[in-house]
């Protein structure tokens, strides 16, 4: 999942404001981490 997540913000990073790059990480990160513990669970 974390290569999916890099590949996204790549391509935030390309075709977005730097910002809306950082806010695309940090969705996809806190969905990774809520996943994974759901997952665990």
């Amino acid at each position: 999942m974390n290569a999916a997540i890099s590949e996204a913000v790549k391509l935030a990073m390309t075709y977005t404001y730097k910002e809306d790059a950082s806010f695309i990480n940090g969705v996809l990160g806190a969905f990774s981490r809520d996943r994974g513990e759901a997952e665990n669970a």
